[in-house]
C-alpha cells in the first residue's frame, strides 16, 4: 500500500508536469509577442505597449517573488506546528485546541480593522506589517511558555488574515492602475495559485531535511522568519504603494494639495469613507453576498478538511497495515492542487482570444475622461457616452479598445458613496457609479462580459459540486485508499477554486474599499471553523462531513440561481432594448 502512495505522486507528478509544459509551448498566435525591435523603428503606440509591457512583467515578477516567499514561510510552519506544541513542548492536546482556536478567532475579530489599514494607510505599508508580525510569530515558537505561545497565535491569525486579503488587493489595484487587461491578471492570479503548490511541496521536503538535521521541531519556523525577512526586503525595495480608490505613492501630493482646496467637511469625512464605502457597497449589491457565501462554504470544508485527512485515513487502516507516509500524500494533494490551477490557466487561455475581442455590434461613442480620473476608472475599459461628460484633453485609456475579461469595479461618486475622496475622483455630475452586478451585461458587450461572467461562474458551481461529491464519496468509503482518491479530487478542486473566486472578487469589489471588504468576506469563515473546534465537531467527522456537502451544494446552487440567472435576465432584457 505504500508503494501505491509513492507511485502515485510520481504520476502525479508527471503528468502535472508534462500538463504545464504543453499549456505554456501551446499559446496561440496572438498571445505570442513580437520580437523587439529598435526603439526608433518603433512608432508612438508600438513604443508605449512594449513599455507597458515590461512594466506588468517587471512588478509580476515582483509580486510573484514575493507571494512565494509568504506562502513558503507560511507552509514551512504547518507540517510541524502540533508537533512541536504536542511532542516538544508537552503541551495538552485540550490547551493546543485552545491555542487554535485563538488564532482563527483572531484572524475573523481582527479582519475589518486590518482592512480598513490597508484601504486607508496602504497595502504596501500593511503587507510589510505581516512580514514584522509573523516573523515575531515565528520568535515566538523557541520558547514552550504558554502566554508566550498564546501571543504567537494571536500574531499568527492577524498574519493570517493580512495574507489572505491585502496581498491580492495590491494585486488587484495595481494591476488596474497600470492598465492591465482582466484576462492577464486573471492568468497571473492561477500562476499565483500554481506557484502555492509548488511552494507547498518544496516546504515539506525542506521541513523534513530541516527537523531530520537539527532534530528539533523549531527549525522549520526558524527558516520561515528567514522568509519572512526576505520578502520584506524585496516588498520594501520594489513595490510601489497604493491604496482604496486607486491612489498611489506618486500622486499621494497631487492629491494632497487638492485636499487642502477643499472645504473642512472632506476631512471630517475621511475618517469613515472607508467604512461607509463597505456598509453602502453591501446594501446596495446584497447580491455581492454570494462571493462571500462561496467562500465560507468551500474554505470552512477546506479548513476541517485539514484537521482531519489525517485521523480520517488513519482510522480506515487495519491493525497490521503499516503507517501511512504522510508526507507523501501531502505532496500527493499539492501535486493536485497544482494540477487545478493548470486546469484552470487552459480555460482561461482557450477562451481568452474570444473573451478579449471587442463585440461587431456598435458602441456608443467614447469620449476621453478627464486628467484627474482615478487609475481603477481609466484601467476599467468601459466606454462612457457624451451626455455624461463635456470635453477634455484624451487619455489613452479612457477609450476601451479591447473588453476586459470582467468587467471591473469602478469608483463611485461623492454623491453615490463618501468613500470617494476629493482627490482624484470624478465630479458630481460624471455619470460614473460602482459597477452593479446588475449592470454586469450592457448592450454591445453581451459577447464578451456575459460569457465571461457565465464562464466564472460555472466554474465555480462546478468546482462546489465537484468538492461536495469528493468528500461525500471520502466519507462512505471504506477503504484507506478509495478515501485517498476522494482527497485527490478535493485537493485539485482547490486548485481551480482559488484563481476563480480571486478573479471574481478583482472584478466585483470596489477600489476604494477591496481590502476592507475582502477582510470582511473572512470573518463568517474564521467564525465557522472556530465554531467548529470549540463544540468538538471535528471529532464527530460524519457529520462534519455531511454539514459540508450541504453547505457545498447550497453554495453551488446559490451561485447558479444569483450569477447565471443575473446575466440571463439582463440579455433578455438588453435584446428587447
Amino acid at each position: 500500500m505504500i508503494g501505491t502512495y509513492s507511485l502515485s505522486l510520481y504520476a502525479l507528478t508527471t503528468i502535472t508536469l508534462v500538463a504545464f509544459i504543453i499549456q505554456n509551448t501551446s499559446s496561440s498566435p496572438s498571445e505570442t509577442e513580437s520580437p523587439p525591435q529598435p526603439e526608433q523603428q518603433l512608432q508612438d503606440g508600438q513604443r508605449e505597449k512594449y513599455k507597458s509591457k515590461s512594466i506588468h512583467k517587471y512588478w509580476s515578477y515582483s509580486y510573484l517573488v514575493v507571494f512565494g516567499l509568504v506562502t513558503g514561510s507560511d507552509w514551512l510552519q504547518g507540517p510541524y506546528l502540533f508537533s512541536l506544541y504536542h511532542d516538544e513542548f508537552h503541551v495538552s492536546l485540550h490547551t493546543i485546541a485552545v491555542l487554535f482556536v485563538l488564532g482563527f478567532l483572531s484572524a475573523g475579530l481582527t479582519a475589518p480593522i486590518i482592512g480598513y489599514f490597508a484601504d486607508t494607510f496602504g497595502r504596501k505599508l500593511t503587507c510589510l506589517c505581516f512580514c514584522l508580525l509573523y516573523t515575531l510569530s515565528c520568535v515566538t515558537k523557541l520558547s514552550p511558555w504558554l502566554p508566550y505561545l498564546g501571543l504567537g497565535r494571536l500574531l499568527g491569525g492577524i498574519s493570517t488574515s493580512i495574507l489572505f486579503s491585502t496581498f491580492e488587493s495590491y494585486l488587484v489595484s495595481t494591476a488596474h492602475s497600470h492598465g492591465m487587461l482582466q484576462a492577464d491578471l486573471a492568468a497571473l492570479i492561477g500562476r499565483c495559485t500554481l506557484l502555492n503548490g509548488v511552494v507547498a511541496s518544496l516546504a515539506g521536503v525542506v521541513s523534513d531535511a530541516l527537523v531530520e538535521k537539527t532534530k528539533t521541531f523549531k527549525s522549520p519556523f526558524v527558516a520561515s522568519g528567514v522568509l519572512l525577512i526576505l520578502a520584506g526586503i524585496v516588498i520594501a525595495a520594489t513595490w510601489e504603494e497604493n491604496y482604496g480608490g486607486g491612489r498611489t505613492l506618486d500622486n499621494e501630493q497631487e492629491e494632497e494639495d487638492e485636499d487642502q482646496e477643499e472645504n473642512g467637511k472632506t476631512q471630517q469625512k475621511t475618517s469613515n469613507s472607508k467604512w461607509s464605502c463597505v456598509f453602502t457597497t453591501l446594501k446596495s449589491e446584497p447580491k455581492l453576498w454570494v462571493v462571500p457565501l462561496a467562500m465560507t462554504a468551500f474554505e470552512a470544508s477546506m479548513y476541517l478538511f485539514v484537521f482531519l485527512w489525517v485521523p480520517t485515513m488513519n482510522d480506515a487502516l487495519n491493525p497490521n497495515d503499516p503507517a501511512l507516509p504522510l508526507g507523501t500524500i501531502f505532496s500527493c494533494f499539492m501535486t493536485m492542487m497544482m494540477g487545478g490551477s493548470i486546469f484552470y490557466n487552459s480555460l482561461i487561455a482557450r477562451f481568452k482570444q474570444q473573451l478579449v475581442t471587442p463585440p461587431s455590434s456598435p458602441k456608443p461613442e467614447s469620449v476621453p475622461l478627464p486628467d484627474s480620473t482615478p487609475a481603477s476608472v481609466l484601467s476599467s475599459n468601459i466606454t462612457v457616452s457624451h451626455s455624461h461628460f463635456p470635453s477634455h484633453s484624451h487619455s489613452p485609456r479612457a477609450t476601451g479598445e479591447r473588453a476586459p475579461l470582467l468587467p471591473r469595479a469602478v469608483s463611485r461618486t461623492r454623491s453615490d458613496c463618501p468613500c470617494s475622496s476629493s482627490s482624484g475622483a470624478l465630479n458630481n455630475n460624471s455619470g460614473i457609479s460602482i459597477l452593479s452586478l446588475s449592470q454586469l451585461v450592457t448592450p454591445g458587450e453581451d459577447s464578451s462580459s456575459s460569457s465571461t461572467i457565465k464562464l466564472h461562474a460555472v466554474i465555480l458551481g462546478s468546482t462546489l459540486l465537484a468538492a461536495a461529491a469528493a468528500l461525500g464519496v471520502s466519507a462512505i468509503v471504506e477503504s484507506p485508499i478509495h478515501k485517498f482518491g476522494g482527497f485527490l479530487l478535493f485537493e485539485f478542486c482547490v486548485g481551480v477554486y482559488y484563481p476563480t473566486v480571486g478573479t471574481l472578487r478583482s472584478a466585483f469589489l470596489p477600489e476604494e474599499c477591496r481590502a476592507s471588504l475582502t477582510a470582511i468576506f473572512r470573518v463568517p469563515l474564521n467564525l465557522t471553523v472556530t465554531l467548529a473546534l470549540i463544540t468538538g465537531m471535528e471529532s464527530r467527522r460524519t457529520l462534519v462531513s455531511t454539514l459540508s456537502c450541504t453547505s457545498l451544494i447550497v453554495g453551488a446552487l446559490v451561485v447558479y440561481a444569483v450569477l447565471l440567472g443575473q446575466v440571463s435576465s439582463e440579455k433578455k432584457r438588453n435584446s428587447g432594448r
